[in-house]
């Protein structure tokens, strides 16, 4: 950070060689820039603590552009008691209602025990009338809490972090002009135009994170994110199925990345994501006698990805795939897919729904899978990806067991292409260099005539 000096530089060092001669500190001739730039790297209590060092140190700590209150803190809940959360509060109460203009850089409030609403309010307005670019409010109420109005057109805000049940009765008249970060938590929402009223108040939002929202008044929305480049959703695993009607429609012709974790009683589906990069998908959680409903959900939503180049799929997601070949709902063609990773879990389901997958995978370079089990089936379709262009093979969670490597063997023998095995492993496995030889030797002999693969053992 560049720190503008108010003195010259051989002038500083003389003040401080003479402060130093004089037995005093040398801290506090430093001009306020360098001392707010020093305290910014001090948690809130001990920036607070300042205030007994001197007279100048006093008020100094009201002045900091960086604000961090944390009652959710290890360091806070370790000696916590009901009197220190009402002190922080205190704190709280003064930074915000002096008779301070400074800007704010960053405001950040996390409290666990009750808070007066009013407070709250309060200050919110007052952090945006001292045009704050950071703001992270997290609080535990025990209803839900209408935000103040001015915040909704705050000039200043670059980020914004509510975590909390909040109503958010969006005004008429929002705008954030440069909010590029919004977070928010357990949000809930008028009705459909509520939702359109926000985004379109932010017409240069880059980053949304979409936590457990209320979608209860939501039926069918659709919204338009032109400027979005990462999207992170997530939503309880153990959310009420009655809310399987509900579809929410996002465009977003710039996103780069997107991260969503859904149970699929919510019906996202994506359209127009022409930029997207990589994805990660996680279905936490089924119904099974919505079965067909969710197959559809999940054709929407893996529709709405189809240009994606690199995804990640979790275990629960890969059971999608089942309801998918069981309802009949046709899996889109992934032609810009290069990369396809699936996490741990799936090595009880080595069968045709990875083989599925990788039949509409015509151009994959790169397939992660974890140490799974023999395939249950006979294969007797080769996908063109393994044939044609499939070079790289990762093995997460390897143990050594050879008789798991039988699985591979579809893999290793029509993959034509093949150019790098690489094994994560881990314990006494990765010092076992001739249980090592045993299974490249295995695995080379599997590829017939075809040209051998580097094959490697690493730590993961």
């Amino acid at each position: 950070m560049d720190v503008a000096i108010s003195l010259p530089l051989n002038k500083q060092k003389l003040a401080m060689r003479q402060h130093v001669t004089d037995g005093m500190d040398i801290i506090s001739v430093l001009p306020e820039e360098v001392l707010h730039y020093i305290l910014s790297f001090l948690p809130m209590k001990d920036i607070v603590r300042t205030s007994l060092l001197s007279k100048r140190w006093k008020y100094k700590w009201k002045s900091n552009p960086r604000y961090d209150f944390d009652a959710m803190s290890d360091d806070f809940k370790n000696n916590r008691s009901q009197g220190m959360e009402m002190s922080l509060q205190r704190s709280v109460h003064q930074v915000l209602s002096c008779d301070n203009s400074d800007c704010i850089e960053k405001f950040r409030l996390r409290l666990r025990g009750s808070v007066i609403e009013s407070d709250v309010c309060r200050w919110i307005s007052n952090a945006v009338k001292r045009k704050v670019q950071e703001l992270d409010i997290s609080l535990r109420l025990g209803k839900r809490f209408p935000l103040p109005h001015i915040l909704f057109t705050s000039e200043s805000l670059i980020t914004l972090k509510l975590e909390m049940r909040c109503a958010l009765h969006i005004p008429r008249s929002i705008c954030f002009p440069k909010l590029k970060s919004l977070y928010l938590s357990h949000a809930v929402f008028e009705d459909e135009k509520s939702l359109n009223l926000l985004f379109s108040g932010c017409p240069v939002l880059q980053e949304l994170v979409i936590y457990c929202w209320y979608w209860e008044t939501v039926e069918n929305v659709t919204v338009s994110l032109p400027t979005l480049r990462t999207l992170t959703i997530y939503y309880d695993p153990f959310c009420p199925k009655h809310l399987l009607g509900c579809a929410v429609n996002i465009s977003a012709r710039n996103l780069i990345s997107l991260h969503c974790t859904s149970c699929l009683t919510i019906n996202f589906s994506f359209c127009d994501l022409f930029s997207l990069v990589d994805a990660y998908i996680d279905v936490p959680s089924l119904w099974p006698s919505e079965g067909q409903k969710v197959a559809l959900c999940a054709a929407k939503l893996l529709h709405g990805i189809l240009r994606v180049k690199s995804l990640v799929l979790t275990e629960h997601a890969t059971e999608v795939l089942r309801y998918l070949e069981n309802f009949r709902a046709p899996l889109p063609m992934f032609s810009n897919l290069t990369h396809l990773k699936v996490e741990l879990g799936w090595c009880d389901y080595i069968d045709t729904r990875l083989i599925y997958f990788l039949q509409k995978s015509p151009n994959l370079r790169s397939l992660e899978i974890p140490e799974g089990h023999k395939p249950r089936t006979h294969f007797n379709i080769v996908p063109h990806c393994l044939t044609s262009c499939l070079k790289f093979l990762r093995i997460s969670y390897f143990k050594g067991d050879v008789g798991r490597v039988k699985f591979l063997e579809y893999f290793v023998k029509n993959a034509a292409v093949l150019e790098r095995i690489t094994f994560l492993c881990s314990g006494d496995f990765l010092e076992d260099l001739e249980k090592q030889r045993d299974i490249s030797h295995l695995l080379q002999l599997s590829r017939g005539g075809l040209a051998s693969c580097l094959i490697e053992f690493i730590d993961g």
